[in-house]
């Protein structure tokens, strides 16, 4: 009778594995939503301003000359500082101010961080752009880039955020050969720039008119 009351009184055991796994589930459960908490009522940390211009005053003093060659330049020391906050959207303005000085290389520098920078570093954000940087690399290649040039052709030979126009790309790569871009250039007008020669992207066409010339036996070569 003792026996039967005590096996019927007795509560069923919790097996160890659920336990552990009830304990665990909470823990985990409490840890997120403290951090949530903490993410809501955490101070902001105070905003890291880029000290590049007083770092670098020779670039500063020229940029505030009206020198386009030295506001891009200290837009590259304001993309090359990763701890500020304001590093980026200072760098775009640089690079703008050279590029509407006439710097081409300013120019391709705000069409790079259009291109790349979908998000920016620290508070600020500069929001990718495909037309923006069409319109930044067409102005690099109209005041002498030969790199703006060349990247702006083969985003018409692809199709890169611009439709695909084979006229526009070979517009392109003949002002990067000009320009100096040697991978560029047409067979034979690399080399010539490599020995020192003045570059023509013109040369193959005579040199083809130069030889028909001779097959005719005709002293009308080009000249």
């Amino acid at each position: 009778m003792t026996e039967g009351h005590a096996s019927g009184g007795t509560r069923p055991r919790v097996s160890s594995p659920r336990m552990f796994l009830w304990v665990v589930t909470s823990i985990i459960a409490s840890a997120y939503f403290l951090w949530n908490f903490w993410q809501r009522v955490k101070p902001e940390p105070p905003p890291i301003l880029s000290r590049a211009a007083e770092d670098h005053p020779w670039e500063r003093d020229l940029c505030a000359q009206g020198n386009a060659a030295g506001c891009t330049a200290l837009g590259g020391y304001y993309e090359r500082d990763e701890e500020s906050s304001d590093g980026d959207a200072q760098a775009l303005a640089y690079f703008k101010r050279g590029c509407e000085g006439g710097d081409g290389n300013g120019c391709y520098a705000a069409a790079h961080l259009y291109e790349f920078w979908s998000y920016g570093r620290g508070t600020y954000q500069i929001k990718s752009d495909v037309g923006l940087r069409v319109v930044f690399l067409r102005k690099a290649c109209e005041l002498g880039d030969g790199t703006g040039c060349s990247v702006l052709a083969h985003a018409y030979r692809n199709g890169d955020h611009a439709p695909k126009d084979p006229a526009l790309e070979a517009e392109y790569l003949q002002k990067a050969c000009e320009e100096g871009v040697k991978m560029d250039c047409p067979p034979g007008v690399a080399d010539a720039r490599s020995d020192g020669g003045s570059v023509d992207a013109n040369a193959p066409a005579r040199q083809g008119a130069t030889s028909r010339a001779k097959d005719s036996g005709r002293d009308d070569q080009p000249r």
